[in-house]
């Protein structure tokens, strides 16, 4: 069994389509193109890795260099999907420690912000060694 950690490419937009449906099964497809793919894989503060096993992806984590004006850059995570097949092997913790790691190497702390009801993504964060530090409210300007 051979296993990477590798940056996502534009052949991956399918498979990273349908991880991102096993998340969130009523989410648009429309919404998740090769266009929007190209623009985070061509952004400079964008970062989307593949975890592979025997060339199969099986997961993916997107993650961001949040500039702010009021407080210290930081890495926050916007998006981790692990296939339902591959849940609890591992693969999530070694995809987020190559994201802390990264992190490190830039003197960045690294944040995840998860949804309230998501209770068993709330274990596996603080299990890794992450600690609740704010609670928000997102509002939407439609």
């Amino acid at each position: 069994i051979v296993s990477e950690i590798r940056e996502a490419t534009i052949a991956d937009s399918k498979f990273l389509t349908m991880l991102a449906l096993e998340m969130n099964p009523d989410m648009d497809v429309k919404g998740i193109t090769d266009n929007r793919i190209n623009g985070i894989l061509k952004s400079k503060t964008d970062n989307l890795f593949v975890y592979e096993v025997d060339e199969q992806i099986k997961a993916w984590i997107h993650f961001i260099e949040a500039n702010r004006v009021t407080s210290a850059s930081f890495i926050e995570i916007v998006g981790l999907v692990v296939s339902a097949t591959s849940r609890r092997s591992g693969i999530g913790r070694q995809l987020l420690g190559y994201v802390i790691n990264w992190a490190n190497e830039r003197n960045l702390k690294v944040r995840v912000r998860c949804n309230i009801h998501r209770s068993e993504a709330h274990l596996f964060y603080t299990s890794i060694g992450f600690s609740k530090v704010k609670s928000q409210h997102v509002f939407e300007f439609s």
